[in-house]
């Protein structure tokens, strides 16, 4: 069995191959071993930083400022209305808010032409709709049935369609 090269072997090894990176004449193998690892990017974000989006979000509604609404202005809409219809705060955004954040701007692009107020219509609906059936059913919006559902998104133009919003 070989014995392991020293880091000055793999050196020399590695410059008779031709086989050295900008780093300091290290081989590839030496330079990888001692790189940094990347870590993954953070998806969460800190409770004080969220309780300070949701006071934002409730002076915003007070004003009816909807056109300086955001996506998470819309993340923290969705927490206040689950808070006003259930009792509590939805706990599941906290460690997913980076995706929460993503969902919702993806939704007033995609789905709403970039309107904030089209899109505070339908989340309006929505609480609407839940707050009509929440002792009826176990069934709770959670953020990714809010940002990301076609049916929801489809139940909406249906009832815009009835109420002749839409054709």
């Amino acid at each position: 069995m070989r014995r392991p090269l020293t880091p000055e072997e793999r050196a020399a090894h590695a410059a008779a191959r031709g086989n050295t990176c900008s780093h300091g004449g290290q081989s590839v193998l030496d330079f990888a071993a001692t790189a940094p690892v990347s870590r993954k990017p953070r998806r969460s974000v800190s409770r004080s930083r969220f309780d300070s989006s949701l006071l934002r979000t409730k002076e915003l509604v007070e004003k009816g400022d909807w056109e300086k609404f955001r996506p998470k202005d819309l993340v923290a809409l969705y927490a206040i209305l689950h808070e006003r219809v259930y009792g509590v705060l939805p706990l599941e955004v906290l460690p997913n808010y980076k995706d929460a954040l993503l969902a919702a701007g993806s939704l007033v692009k995609r789905e709403f032409k970039g309107s904030t107020p089209a899109t505070i219509d339908f989340i309006r609906w929505t609480w609407k709709r839940a707050a009509a059936r929440a002792g009826n059913s176990d069934f709770r919006i959670s953020w990714r049935y809010q940002f990301r559902s076609a049916a929801l998104l489809t139940d909406y133009r249906v009832y815009l369609s009835r109420k002749g919003k839409i054709r």
